[in-house]
């Protein structure tokens, strides 16, 4: 154990201050500006339409339109939507971050491939390889020591460089933030890091395994995009197979009279509705119940899909993480109250505990067999 540690820190301090280590930095900053100045342009936008459209310009409207898609991308798009509808400005940081994870989900498994898919075949076509093994240490403490060492390195990098990074520029936008919402942030980026951890063992061990880098990068990225298209092709064939989903109930022309002549006297309080317009509000009541049933019944099944896909995983965890309105992410479906719901990050982290799960599960499964494959390595 205390080689491996030696190992490790030797590696972890080299890796720090590469040059790979930099570009990756850079790279992850792009995507977290983007996510930023994506957010903070959609929230402009709306303020100016609603400012427009009404005298006090301040809404705070539900997300009440089904668009044909799997479950976490609907709920996925509740949440984001409430965000940047709402006039308080909900979700501080939280929001930025949803708009970066769509693209560091995808593009931090590149990354990892990228940077580990040369780990063992670079040394062996330079025939480092050789004086390596020959050193008075075990291959398998060797191999996951420096692995451990240059993981950690790319971890500190996500935590805390993206996350310094991430603080900085929100409050140079004036984004506010809480104590909750701050939790959440670097709960999110130990996910980030778990995913880059993984993709980066998957690289090292194909490396090991071919000993050729041209033929390792190929194959890393055949096996990147093979996950990804099965999950992807299941999460959709999933949907098409799924039962119909409920029609809301019509509005009448009483309702729409109604809601018009409502909307021209300032929304006032209604002492007596007529029985016509009662019916109609009742079943759209049970109609909002079996839509949210539905979903709910969908996520579910989806989320057992996705454990084949990292990226995936990871969007789940974010889809949990980066909200704290909602016990669940799913309560976001027609605008479930959320006054009464008492959220917490330990109660996100309960409901993401399988996604995390899975992740470590493929980090040890990988670990053992790159472990192994470096025992059975001949140079």
């Amino acid at each position: 154990m205390h080689g491996l540690g030696r190992v490790a820190w030797h590696f972890f301090v080299r890796w720090l201050f590469s040059g790979r280590n930099l570009f990756f930095f850079v790279l992850l900053v792009a995507v977290l500006l983007a996510g930023i100045l994506s957010m903070h342009s959609d929230r402009t936008m709306f303020q100016r339409g609603y400012s427009q459209g009404s005298p006090i310009g301040e809404f705070d409207m539900p997300y009440a339109q089904l668009d044909v898609a799997t479950a976490h991308q609907f709920v996925w798009n509740a949440v984001s939507y409430r965000f940047l509808h709402s006039a308080s400005g909900r979700g501080g940081l939280l929001l930025p971050m949803r708009f970066a994870l769509r693209w560091l989900a995808f593009v931090i498994p590149v990354i990892g491939l990228a940077l580990s898919f040369d780990a063992v075949s670079r040394d062996v076509e330079s025939g480092v390889a050789q004086t390596l093994l020959a050193l008075p240490i075990d291959r398998k403490t060797f191999g996951l020591g420096r692995a451990a060492g240059e993981c950690g390195a790319l971890s500190v990098t996500v935590v805390v460089g993206l996350g310094g990074v991430g603080l900085v520029t929100a409050s140079l936008l004036g984004i506010p933030s809480s104590a909750e919402q701050l939790a959440r942030m670097w709960t999110m980026l130990v996910g980030i890091s778990l995913l880059l951890v993984l993709s980066f063992l998957v690289g090292s061990w194909i490396s090991a395994r071919v000993k050729e880098s041209g033929r390792a990068l190929w194959l890393a990225v055949g096996v990147l995009a093979t996950l990804f298209l099965i999950s992807v092709l299941i999460d959709h064939g999933t949907v098409l197979r799924d039962e119909t989903l409920p029609e809301p109930p019509a509005v009448s022309v009483d309702v729409g009279r109604l809601l018009r002549e409502h909307a021209a006297r300032g929304y006032p309080a209604l002492e007596v509705v007529p029985p016509s317009i009662e019916s109609y509000f009742e079943k759209l009541t049970d109609y909002s119940e079996e839509l949210s049933e539905t979903i709910r019944h969908r996520h579910q099944i989806e989320r057992w899909i996705h454990a084949i896909s990292p990226s995936h995983l990871l969007l789940e965890i974010a889809g949990q993480l980066l909200q704290d309105e909602y016990v669940d992410a799913t309560d976001v479906i027609f605008s479930r109250d959320a006054a009464e719901a008492k959220t917490s990050l330990a109660a996100s982290l309960l409901r993401t505990a399988p996604e995390f799960v899975w992740l470590l599960l493929w980090i040890g499964i990988t670990a053992i067999a790159y472990a192994r494959q470096l025992t059975k390595l001949e140079v």
